[in-house]
């Protein structure tokens, strides 16, 4: 039986269970794993547990005198004192979550965002001082918000906090005065780069890692103020294949500067030679791409096989400032194609692109964008929409806890506002479609969960419309592409020129 508001979350059920903190005594090997403690209790989940002295432990919980633990930003900053198992409510926070780091003396940091409207708000840095009752926040003159999984860390000496924020197409990592106001904001390592985490050493010293637009993730360490770069773990496979780089690019969008960037394949182009472009669209809607991070492989992969591939920041996105991510406020479609179409526009006008061979696909928000586009829009070939959300009251009734996405960027919930939701839903345009798609969705994807997508499918086969991951995305442009001779993917055999079709040719081949 289902009885909880937040019943499962990303790709598994929750089953009634709750998140706990446990302290594990590792003592000596034989001992290791049988002096296991459980800290908590109650109906509602904890977080970011982290030691202060070595008989304290800090982390946070929703408040137990909450209405509904799932359906609430505030947070409990709890001090659990080991040795006589009491616990102090030292603070409280608001936000998704909340990632803590302490000091011995008793001053913690932690993240802080709004909580009215907060999908819309970026998140601060806060510190307080147990011992002076005063609370502090380093990042308050900083008009960007900490990295989504940033975990503040303090420095040497305890003067400093260290954290990531993305800023401008980087994920940067920064250090700050811990009772500052953000004007003594410091970057430490990450220009050009994506960091994902970092741990300051002493005398100045930072390890880290990043990726690169020629590299996944890596180590480097801030020596003496010259960055270094320590690993190469992809080596050996990276030697082995030829990158794409990527051009940067500023747009001039409806509203003002949109930052972008252009892949072309590695291969350059022939005389008289013109590339297909893919035009790839981010989710979030808050998120932010950088040249590297999660979508390496996926925009190498099409570059490698003969399409440029364009991918930007438009309005709604992270890194550059409160007013540019609360642009989209109640208005996710028509202000996101909008500086979509500026960048797409840009790029057309290069003599090796070809106009009449653009496509386009995103993924979460992306595909939300990417349906969307096409129900506004003929201009693309075809289109490969990725998990996306394609009915926003359905996407409200059937998500984890990013339901909050719906109240706080439209401030609106179903039952109050229907009609407004339907209209700034897809499927509400899907009559409207006439460009090719492939829909890629997963079942036990809990937060974009399929049953929006198969709403979206069912509008397009009534009305009249013909509907692994990488490879397939490839070989669906490339069906629709006068640039590469493939049969349509409709057309092929079912898994014919995938990978997993080879595996299944190699079984069949052994089995004779």
């Amino acid at each position: 039986m289902i009885d909880r508001t937040v019943w499962r979350g990303f790709r598994r059920y929750l089953d009634g269970r709750r998140s706990h903190v446990y302290v594990l005594d590792l003592g000596s090997e034989a001992d290791r794993g049988e002096d296991l403690t459980r800290l908590t209790d109650g109906d509602h989940d904890y977080t970011g547990p982290t030691w202060g002295d070595d008989e304290t432990v800090y982390y946070a919980r929703r408040p137990a005198d909450a209405a509904d633990p799932d359906d609430t930003y505030e947070l409990e900053i709890v001090a659990h004192d080991l040795p006589s198992d009491e616990t102090t409510v030292v603070t409280t926070t608001s936000g998704w979550g909340a990632t803590l780091a302490a000091t011995e003396d008793g001053r913690v940091a932690y993240p802080y965002t709004p909580a009215e409207r907060a999908s819309m708000q970026q998140t601060d840095l806060k510190v307080y001082d147990r011992d002076a009752e005063t609370e502090h926040t380093p990042t308050g003159d900083l008009d960007r918000t900490l990295g989504y999984d940033a975990v503040p860390e303090w420095g040497p000496e305890d003067e400093h906090l260290y954290f990531s924020t993305p800023d401008e197409g980087s994920v940067l990592y920064r250090r700050v005065p811990w009772d500052g106001d953000g004007r003594e904001v410091e970057t430490v390592a990450g220009e050009g780069k994506h960091v994902d985490g970092g741990s300051p050493g002493p005398d100045g010293t930072v390890a880290y890692t990043a990726s690169e637009s020629d590299h996944r993730g890596d180590v480097f360490a801030v020596v003496d103020g010259e960055d270094r770069r320590l690993t190469r773990v992809n080596a050996a496979l990276l030697d082995e294949v030829e990158l794409a780089a990527p051009e940067p690019l500023s747009i001039d969008g409806p509203a003002g500067e949109v930052q972008g960037w252009l892949l072309l394949p590695p291969e350059p182009a022939r005389e008289g030679e013109r590339f297909p472009l893919v035009v790839e669209i981010h989710g979030g809607p808050h998120a932010m791409w950088t040249t590297s991070g999660t979508m390496f492989h996926e925009f190498q992969t099409l570059a490698a096989r003969g399409y440029a591939v364009f991918w930007s920041n438009p309005r709604g996105s992270s890194g550059y400032g409160e007013r540019f991510i609360q642009a989209i406020e109640r208005d996710w479609g028509a202000v996101t194609l909008a500086d979509v179409e500026a960048g797409v526009d840009r790029v057309l006008e290069r003599p090796a692109i070809d106009a009449d061979q653009a496509f386009v696909t995103g993924g979460s928000f992306g595909g939300y964008m990417t349906a969307w586009t096409i129900g506004h829009t003929d201009r693309f070939e075809a289109a490969v929409s990725q998990r996306g959300v394609y009915d926003l009251a359905g996407f409200y009734g059937s998500t984890d806890g990013a339901y909050k996405l719906v109240e706080g960027d439209f401030d609106a919930v179903p039952w109050e506002a229907p009609e407004f939701l339907r209209e700034h839903s897809p499927t509400a345009s899907v009559d409207e479609v006439d460009t090719p798609t492939l829909l890629v969705h997963s079942d036990r994807d809990y937060r974009t969960p399929v049953n929006t997508a198969e709403r979206f499918y069912r509008g397009l086969r009534k009305n009249g419309h013909v509907v692994d991951r990488i490879e397939r995305i490839a070989r669906w442009f490339d069906g629709y592409s006068e640039y590469h001779d493939a049969d349509r993917a409709l057309d092929r055999e079912r898994n014919d020129g995938l990978s997993a079709g080879e595996s299944e040719d190699d079984d069949a081949d052994a089995d004779e």
